[in-house]
Order: C-alpha cells, then sequence, then structure tokens
C-alpha cells in the first residue's frame, strides 16, 4: 500500500520484452545451430579425407589410370561417408525431445534443442522468466 510514480520510456516493440519479441521473430532458417556447424565442418574433414585416400590409392598404382583403379578409388571415397550418421543424429535428438517432455518442458523447433546442448548459462528472473543474457 503506497503511492509511486513512474515515468514511461518506451512501448509496445520498444521495451525489452518487445525487443526479445522481435528477436525471436527475426530468426530465420539460416542461421545454423552449434552441432549443424559441427556437422559441415565433419562433412569437410570427411571430404578432404576422400580426397587424399583417392590421390594415396592413384599414387600406389604409380598414376597409371584404368578402370578398375578409378573404381576402387571411387568406392573408398564413398566408403569414408557414415550413412548411419543422419539416423543416428535424429534419434539422439528425438529422445532428447522426449527425455525434456517427461519433464514437462515444451520444445517447438529441433533446432531449439541442438542449441540448447552448447548452452553453459541461464539468466531467468524471479518468476522463472527467461531473459536475453542481459540483467
Amino acid at each position: 500500500s503506497g503511492r509511486g510514480k513512474g515515468i514511461v520510456v518506451y512501448t509496445g516493440m520498444d521495451t525489452e520484452i518487445g525487443k526479445i519479441a522481435t528477436s525471436l521473430k527475426d530468426v530465420t532458417g539460416d542461421t545454423k545451430t552449434p552441432l549443424q556447424r559441427r556437422l559441415d565442418y565433419l562433412a569437410y574433414i570427411l571430404f578432404g579425407c576422400s580426397l587424399i585416400l583417392a590421390i594415396v590409392v592413384f599414387a600406389a598404382n604409380r598414376f597409371k589410370v584404368n578402370t578398375d583403379i578409378v573404381l576402387y578409388a571411387v568406392a573408398l571415397a564413398i566408403a569414408m561417408i557414415p550413412e548411419g550418421l543422419v539416423a543416428v543424429v535424429t534419434l539422439t535428438m528425438a529422445v532428447g525431445v522426449k527425455s525434456m517432455a517427461k519433464q514437462k518442458a515444451i520444445v517447438r523447433r529441433i533446432a531449439a534443442l541442438e542449441a540448447l546442448g552448447s548452452v553453459t548459462n541461464i539468466c531467468s528472473d524471479k518468476t522463472g522468466t527467461l531473459t536475453q543474457a542481459s540483467m
């Protein structure tokens, strides 16, 4: 019980809550999560390794190119790519969403769960509302 005066500085989307809403709305599909960046990096590493191994195959045959050697080099390069990687990542994410759902957490997008894996600190106010890393 008391009185107080306040000065309104910002309203609507110019407030801190409005800034958070704008940042959530502006998220596009072009931003990559840390997991996607790591998988892209792994793809480049595997591609480089497959090229090096193909060159080693040709060098072992003294760069005499015939059909059998080309077939062997291509087969070796294709064998470098893990076929089950996509399935393993998808199943791991699904298990993560399921375990979070058991704890009554709602995940709207899998990308949010991927980004959550690299979180070190979570800022929240006294009501438990997540803030935008500024207190």
